[in-house]
């Protein structure tokens, strides 16, 4: 059973920033949960299906903050075979509160959104604020509290200052409702594959119109840019340890979207890019792949049969190869 996991990264009187990974077969996937006495806002890592109590369920991903107020309850639901893993702010009421007047919106007894869209340059400002706090824990007090609250402000200022278009019709409004969180799952299941807009609304049984109206009126995002986006912040390079065209490959099939051969270049000259294609186009021949997208990822932990033997796998050969220096 994977061991589900809460660290706090760094903490203050008003404030806490921490990550949670809460592994597949973890209780809390069965049950009603509680955020707790502070406000939460979210950065999910993974998708995850959210339903606040008394809401719909939403499709939380890497493109938007998922924000809960103070106790609030919901469920979760397995949509990632890693789990719900997260970056999370746990603000305090006065916290919310000077934030919110920092942003003209008074001082609301609770935000009044679920979720926000969340642009490249908020996504990147809390990855490395968590990266940079791994990295050195005892940063400076000033230089970590002042990149929170820009990251509170920035993330809050795109719920207050969503529109608040003329409330259709309560069925209408489920139906289209429905509709983006179909199209949502429809685009992160899988990233790589090339799909229409007119293919995507004949899945989804809509006019390509109608689905391109109302999924930007809900997300702030296009349907091609909430894909770019998810692919951006999905994407990983491998960046040692490839000198062949084997080396890139293996990289590639654990899930490397590119993969980094600066050490190579320089012992064998710019020309060694085309040995290392020929290379990888003569084994994805010879093993009937189509090409390397197809073969992007298909031995990673998520298209595994048995994620956690998988995991326990890794787990026991780093503890049979470990050495001390």
């Amino acid at each position: 059973m994977g061991r589900t996991v809460e660290r706090t990264l760094y903490r203050t009187d008003g404030w806490r920033l921490g990550l949670f990974d809460c592994r597949r077969d973890d209780p809390r996937w069965r049950r009603v949960n509680d955020i707790g006495g502070a406000a939460h806002v979210v950065f999910p890592g993974t998708t995850v299906v959210i339903a606040h109590v008394g809401g719909d369920p939403l499709l939380a991903t890497p493109n938007h903050a998922m924000v809960y107020n103070p106790h609030q309850r919901f469920v979760r639901r397995l949509h990632d075979e890693r789990g719900d893993r997260c970056t999370f702010l746990a603000l305090q009421p006065e916290t919310v509160d000077e934030a919110a007047a920092a942003l003209g919106a008074g001082r609301p007894t609770r935000l009044p959104f679920a979720q926000v869209a969340v642009d490249p340059q908020t996504y990147l400002a809390h990855h490395l604020l968590v990266r940079n706090l791994l990295e050195a824990p005892r940063a400076d007090p000033l230089e970590v509290e002042e990149r929170v609250a820009r990251l509170v402000l920035r993330t809050l200022s795109c719920g207050f200052a969503a529109p608040s278009p003329r409330a259709p019709r309560a069925r209408t409004a489920a139906a289209r409702r429905a509709l983006v969180e179909d199209a949502k799952a429809a685009l992160a299941d899988d990233l790589a594959a090339p799909v229409s807009l007119a293919e995507l609304g004949g899945r989804l049984h809509v006019s390509p119109y109608h689905l391109a109206r109302v999924f930007r009126g809900a997300t702030g995002f296009t349907l091609h840019g909430f894909r770019r986006e998810l692919r951006v912040r999905a994407s990983l390079a491998a960046t040692g340890g490839v000198h062949t065209g084997i080396d890139a490959l293996k990289a590639v099939m654990a899930g490397a979207h590119a993969v980094q051969v600066v050490a190579a270049l320089l012992q064998h000259g710019p020309g060694f890019l085309a040995v290392l294609v020929k290379d990888l186009e003569r084994w994805l021949e010879q093993h009937e792949y189509e090409s390397l997208t197809q073969a992007q990822g298909s031995m990673s932990l998520r298209r595994s049969p048995d994620p956690e033997a998988f995991e326990r796998g890794n787990y026991m050969r780093a503890l049979q190869t470990w050495q001390t220096a």
